[in-house]
């Protein structure tokens, strides 16, 4: 009786293990680096997340039977160059509004998917988050021309947290997603604020294209005053992937809550040289307004190579040279030249 017990457990315990799974994955990436700006002293650093930023995650799902399943993920970012939790860091140094002690300010959310498409909850990266990486050179990095040139380094808040997400299946290779990140800042002075975002992406073949939206009114104060810090941004990315070269477009439109109006768009090529290397360029220009007159432009190039060590490990290096010149301002230029390693696990 009681071996039969014990094999009833074992075979229990076996289908419950068949049914679930979870994954410890990650990303180390270090560089580098020296960069210098006009009349400021050359700076010779050693950077985290050059090419990604370094981070490490669990992510795990259930099959919860008729085609549906439950999963979570939890991802902390963190500084490999000191060893630091960098929770608080967006995707590849975009904005959120965590604290930098976040222990999983990246990513923690739980979910449901099934035929339906997918929810999750939680802390999760927006839906125009989704498309801002999808169509930038230099393998979007952190020295991809746009990340120099455009407005505030392409400045959105890309994980603001307390999320609802929703993606929809592929049809004929269209999805469609949307979020929206509850405000929690209501007071008696202040109304909640929150932050809402759709993405339409279609992949096929060698096409890639979407569109994107997002506003946010995380920092918005109460009626009757002006917000600080929000922006409503417009995205749209295109690649062609040729074979021997994948050509990369966007263009971006923010408006930020002085009604500075930044127009900005970005030109890049992957170029594959054998089945190890690869090269990559771009170049991004921006120019903003504020009531029809022109307050500043920017513009930069970079080039970078990507050389596969294996398929988890590569070497890389990169060079950009940005420029900046405000309206009646003095130009100030700044270039940076980076070499580092990448290891994923």
């Amino acid at each position: 009786m009681k071996k039969s017990l014990i094999a009833l457990a074992v075979l229990a315990s076996t289908g419950a293990m068949a049914q679930s799974s979870v994954t410890l994955y990650g990303i180390v990436d270090v560089a580098l680096q020296t960069s210098k700006v006009t009349n400021s002293p050359r700076q010779n650093t050693m950077e985290s997340g050059g090419v990604n930023g370094s981070r490490f995650g669990l992510k795990g799902s259930e099959d919860l039977g008729g085609g549906l399943k439950a999963l979570f993920v939890l991802e902390n970012g963190f500084k490999a160059d000191t060893g630091a939790i960098g929770g608080g860091a967006g995707l590849n140094g975009i904005t959120n509004t965590k604290p930098a002690t976040a222990m999983f300010g990246r990513k923690a959310y739980v979910g449901l998917a099934g035929g339906f498409g997918e929810f999750r909850l939680g802390n999760v990266p927006t839906a125009y988050d989704d498309t801002a990486i999808n169509a930038n050179s230099i393998f979007d990095s952190n020295y991809a021309p746009a990340y120099s040139v455009w407005a505030g380094g392409h400045n959105y808040n890309g994980t603001p947290g307390n999320s609802v997400y929703y993606a929809s299946p592929s049809f004929g290779g269209v999805t469609l997603a949307a979020s929206y990140a509850l405000g929690e800042n209501k007071t008696t002075t202040m109304n909640a604020k929150g932050l809402g975002a759709i993405n339409v992406q279609y992949a096929g073949g060698p096409i890639y294209a979407s569109l994107a939206y997002q506003e946010d009114k995380t920092s918005a104060p109460g009626v009757g005053t002006v917000a600080t810090n929000a922006y409503k941004d417009t995205l749209a990315n295109f690649s062609y992937d040729l074979g021997v070269v994948k050509l990369l477009t966007s263009y971006n439109r923010q408006v930020a809550t002085d009604n500075t109006k930044s127009d900005q768009f970005q030109l890049g090529a992957d170029v594959p040289v054998g089945a190890a290397l690869t090269l990559s360029g771009g170049y991004a220009y921006s120019k903003d307004k504020l009531n029809g007159s022109t307050t500043e432009k920017r513009q930069g190039f970079g080039l970078g190579a990507k050389y596969a060590l294996s398929k988890r490990t590569f070497v890389y290096t990169a060079a950009t040279f940005a420029e900046q010149k405000p309206t009646g301002g003095t130009k100030v230029k700044g270039d940076v030249y980076a070499v580092g390693v990448q290891h994923s696990f």
